[in-house]
């Protein structure tokens, strides 16, 4: 179980779990998830105003989640201020 772990933190730089964040108490992202792979372009689609920006402000931790976590690499960036 613990060589899994490993292997999907490996081939899974960047994790969001359960990410919520709101601007003056109005949700711009309520509870995603998301997996995003090593060797993979990855794109993030929808409309102006859907949370796509905040959702990656949030997990690398430049804007602060209400709930949830980002790891990267299995290093928590969610609500931290340090740079990646």
């Amino acid at each position: 179980m613990r060589d899994a772990r490993e292997r999907a933190t490996r081939d899974s730089p960047l994790v969001v779990r359960g990410m919520t964040v709101a601007y003056d108490r109005k949700p711009a992202v309520f509870s995603v998830d998301a997996t995003f792979r090593s060797g993979r372009v990855t794109g993030i689609i929808g409309p102006n105003g859907a949370g796509k920006s905040t959702l990656l402000r949030a997990a690398l931790g430049i804007v602060k989640p209400l709930a949830g976590q980002a790891t990267f690499f299995g290093t928590t960036l969610a609500g931290s201020r340090d740079r990646v």
